[in-house]
């Protein structure tokens, strides 16, 4: 069904950007064992999207004040290594996003930053459907 629907996407329009959402521990869970960024960008080292969509993410995130790391310790998994294909305009991005940020990780229950998460993914979908990859 995804490989249809990125088809019919590329086809319509040229080009293709797939987000990639995914949860992690925050580091407190895991007693400091897990990443220590509120949202890590995976795009498995610049092979599965154009540096400057992975750029701007960053940037956005940033400036919304999260912490972004890059490929560690999510560099993409499966759907950015099949999917990905950058230089075919098939640009897949991977996008690990702290528990902590939105949710009690010890009851699997929605917190009191889900609303400012939401938000604030909703306008980095947004800003990075604006962007023009391709000339």
């Amino acid at each position: 069904m995804l490989r249809r629907l990125l088809r019919e996407t590329y086809e319509q329009f040229g080009h293709v950007m797939l987000l990639d959402c995914h949860s992690m521990p925050s580091p407190l869970f895991q007693g400091g064992s897990a990443s220590t960024f509120d949202v890590v960008l995976g795009d498995r080292h610049g092979k599965s999207c154009s540096s400057l969509m992975v750029d701007e993410a960053e940037a956005i995130l940033t400036e919304q004040g999260y912490t972004v790391g890059r490929n560690t310790p999510y560099a993409g998994g499966f759907i950015t290594e099949y999917y990905g294909r950058p230089e075919r305009g098939f640009n897949v991005l991977q996008i690990e996003i702290s528990r902590a940020l939105y949710m009690d990780e010890k009851n699997f229950c929605r917190g009191a930053g889900l609303s400012r998460v939401r938000a604030n993914m909703s306008m980095l979908t947004e800003a990075l459907g604006k962007i023009q990859l391709f000339a």
